[in-house]
């Protein structure tokens, strides 16, 4: 199947050949058009009772028109590999974030659009999407400031582009940081060959290198998290794993920790100058939640079911017995959780990680997980090979089309897979928007946007001897943000407003942000039949052994304990840190807030974790979420884990022992969970695909012992 030209012609923005200059103009003329449409609206008068096309639907379709034309202006800042047009990329992502903050705090705007309602009431009776469209921006304006005072309402804009300059500032310093640690050959002792074998070589001072001979070329092991898990989960020697993660629960801490300190005072200013009383009331008062104190109730019930758990988890980790361990590896601390927990695999539920990676060898997982997905959800993905729709040569593409009855062969969009680590990237995984889903109006003529996205990770990369194997936790992960793709290219919108997003686009869209990390949550990963269909042994083809996969589904809750409760200690952090009562944030001292939020990290860590600090190191400085969308957000997670068990209940109980594979079931939940986009709140999506009020249980059921479950 071909993909038409006029469609690939669409992608070509994102091979993304230009320089820092030509950036720079394509900012200006996205800014200057969107800014013209506003002024355009906010110059006519609400008593001369304007239409909604010539003022709501104008400006969503300005909106939808320069959310197209800004991805490929932004997305440089994650991907590109000249730092000049990173740097620019990232300015350019500030500039248009202002720009669309500036519009949403325009008073003359505000009242034209507010006023519709009362000229065309019955219009907005009759059409319930258009009625939610305006209460929808309404809400947006509101949350920026409209209802103050002039002066207020100007204070709140400046304190929102100084958020906006903090958390470009706060990313753009973790994507460039380049920092490495040096190891001999035998500092990585138990770590594969062929990991070894693909890392660079550096020569190294003594300081560096503390085991090094008189100029020995040193292996550097970089601060991305697939090098970091891997060196954490099979180095023997302590004081390895013990100088890695010092330097990645350091990484960015000198530059970052006032960052973010800032970055915290002001939005509390913010928040306040909206009435409420903290940062993290603000960002819960539009998601399923609603409130802190709803968010605390949540988490603390479950850590009170977890923690039980994860003393259980600590005291199995202390019993270990391994003879190539020395005798003070028997202690619970950072540097030993990991391995401990991998050995423990092994010992317990014979899950070798090493050898399972084997049967995970990169490309065969993509090709059989895109299978899944068209089998479920009846679509179909077509690779695209022409060279001139991407940005690097190890970038893939794929159209999208529908591949069910109705409408077969349908293109509905298109996303791209950049899975491989390269200098100043975005060192973690996300998926983004690159063109929204949403009509666009030119002249008399109206047209769909086909979606497109991204799926960035950061995946060990193939070494001329082997190819790039994958844990199972990385298959988890690669299934998971393709889950979010597939939201993204299957929903439909009319309008920009209710398209896939989320906080990573300088625009406002998407869905409740407690609700988005549930669609790419399903449970198909932990499922028999699933893992026997995804692995394919890189050398022998075979897949994976039925007692191997046994042991993969039932080592699924080892060291649970501690991954829930640490899960809950973040959330509750990024909560605390956003509210005021643990920083006293009203006092604005800087330099307090910044001891304030290191104590109070390692404070509440050992509270729900029981695993002390590193001295001297804070993670927290390169924890990319309180600065990309999930401020006060953390908590969406583990509150959308809850709600996609719950909805994997139906796949369980498919009528035709299909389960996972049951496309039924699959298409039900595209048409019902997917493809609504944020035209219908989470909580309805949720009662329509269940037939009930959603609940906890299947959660808990999967996480605690069978003794003890509701």
């Amino acid at each position: 199947m071909n993909v038409p030209r006029a469609h690939l012609d669409r992608l070509r923005p994102f091979t993304l050949k230009f320089d820092s200059k030509q950036l720079a103009s394509r900012v200006s003329g996205i800014v200057h058009s969107l800014t013209s449409v506003a002024e355009t609206v906010g110059k006519l008068k609400p008593e001369l009772k304007p239409t909604p096309e010539e003022t709501l639907l104008r400006l969503q379709n300005a909106e939808g028109r320069a959310a197209l034309n800004q991805s490929a202006c932004i997305l440089p800042a994650m991907v590109h590999q000249d730092q000049s047009v990173r740097n620019e990329a990232t300015l350019a992502k500030r500039q248009i974030k202002d720009t669309w903050d500036a519009i949403y705090t325009r008073e003359d705007l505000y009242q034209v659009l507010k006023s519709l309602p009362n000229h065309h009431q019955k219009r907005f009776e009759e059409d319930p999407l258009l009625k939610r469209l305006h209460s929808r921006v309404i809400r947006l304006f509101e949350r920026n400031g409209l209802g103050l005072s002039a002066e207020k309402r100007d204070q709140y804009r400046e304190l929102k582009v100084e958020i906006t300059k903090l958390e470009n500032e706060f990313q753009q310093n973790i994507n460039e940081d380049t920092t490495f640690v040096l190891f001999t050959r035998e500092d990585l002792r138990g770590c594969s060959e062929t990991f070894i074998d693909s890392l660079p070589r550096k020569a190294a001072t003594p300081q560096q290198g503390p085991n090094a001979k008189s100029e020995e070329l040193l292996y550097a092991v970089s601060l991305k998290p697939a090098d970091v898990l891997t060196v954490m989960q099979s180095a023997i020697l302590s004081s390895t794993r013990k100088r890695l993660l010092t330097a990645s629960h350091s990484q960015c801490q000198k530059a970052n920790l006032p960052i973010l300190a800032k970055l915290i005072h002001t939005r509390h200013r913010a928040a306040q100058l909206l009435g409420f009383p903290s940062h993290a009331a603000f960002q819960l008062d539009v998601n399923m939640a609603k409130s802190p104190e709803n968010v605390d109730v949540f988490l603390r019930k479950v850590l009170e079911k977890v923690q039980p758990i994860l003393h259980e988890n600590v005291d199995k980790l202390l019993q270990l017995k391994k003879a190539e361990w020395a005798a003070h590896e028997g202690e619970w601390g950072p540097f030993r959780r990991t391995a401990q927990s991998r050995i423990l695999r092994k010992e317990e539920y014979s899950v070798d990680d090493d050898k399972v990676k084997e049967y995970f060898p990169l490309d065969s997982v993509l090709n059989k997980m895109l299978d899944i997905y068209q089998e479920i959800f009846h679509l179909k993905f077509v690779p695209v090979s022409e060279p001139h729709v991407t940005w690097s040569s190890d970038v893939l593409c794929y159209a999208v089309y529908d591949n069910g009855n109705v409408s077969k062969n349908q293109l509905l969009g298109f996303f791209y897979l950049d899975l491989l680590p390269r200098d100043g990237k975005y060192s973690h995984q996300c998926v983004a928007p690159l063109a929204p889903s949403c009509t666009l109006s030119d002249d008399e003529e109206e047209k769909q946007v086909l979606p497109v996205v991204v799926n960035i990770g950061n995946l060990t990369k193939p070494t001329p001897s082997s190819p790039s194997l994958l844990k199972h936790s990385q298959v988890q992960t690669c299934f998971h943000e393709l889950g979010h793709a597939i939201h993204a290219v299957v929903t439909k919108s009319p309008y920009l407003l209710f398209s896939w997003s989320w906080s990573v686009n300088p625009y406002p869209a998407g869905v409740e942000m407690d609700f988005l990390e549930t669609p790419s949550q399903m449970n198909w990963i932990w499922d028999s039949a699933v893992l026997k269909r995804l692995s394919s042994h890189f050398q022998t083809q075979e897949p994976l052994p039925d007692d191997m996969i046994a042991g993969i589904i039932r080592s699924r809750n080892v060291n649970g304990g501690y991954k829930y409760s640490r899960q809950i200690f973040m959330s509750l952090y990024d909560m605390a840190i956003h509210g005021d009562s643990k920083l006293d944030l009203e006092k604005g001292d800087i330099a307090a807030i910044e001891t304030k939020i290191t104590q109070l990290w390692d404070k509440m860590q050992r509270e729900c974790t029981g695993m002390e600090m590193i001295p001297g190191t804070l993670p927290a400085t390169s924890w990319y979420h309180p600065a990309m969308g999930y401020d006060a957000g953390y908590y969406s997670y583990l509150w959308a884990e809850v709600y996609s068990h719950d909805l994997f209940t139906r796949f369980q109980q498919s009528p035709g022992g299909r389960g996972c594979f049951d496309s039924q079931i699959g298409s039900e939940y595209l048409k019902k969970i997917l493809e609504p986009g944020a035209t219908v709140d989470a909580i309805d999506m949720l009662r329509d695909f269940l037939g009930r009020e959603p609940n906890e249980e299947a959660f808990l059921r999967a996480l605690l012992p069978k003794s003890t479950q509701p």
